[in-house]
């Protein structure tokens, strides 16, 4: 999302989806999105949908407790 010069609100737009809607995907708070959501915002961002899909698409990395 960040290579393509998109903010999250830049990508839901384009996506078809709200703001918060990215956020909680990338956040981990979400990990599930329909098919048709899932090819708005691969196409949006011009990937193929399974980049999506990948354990560390988007994720911030993990901090130890």
């Amino acid at each position: 999302m960040h290579q393509n010069g998109l903010s999250t609100r830049q990508l839901a737009n384009r996506g078809g989806v709200h703001h918060s809607f990215i956020d909680h995907l990338l956040s981990g708070r979400r990990d599930t999105c329909a098919e048709r959501s899932a090819r708005r915002i691969a196409a949006a961002l011009h990937t193929p949908v399974s980049v999506l899909f990948t354990s560390d698409f988007g994720r911030a990395p993990e901090v130890p407790k």
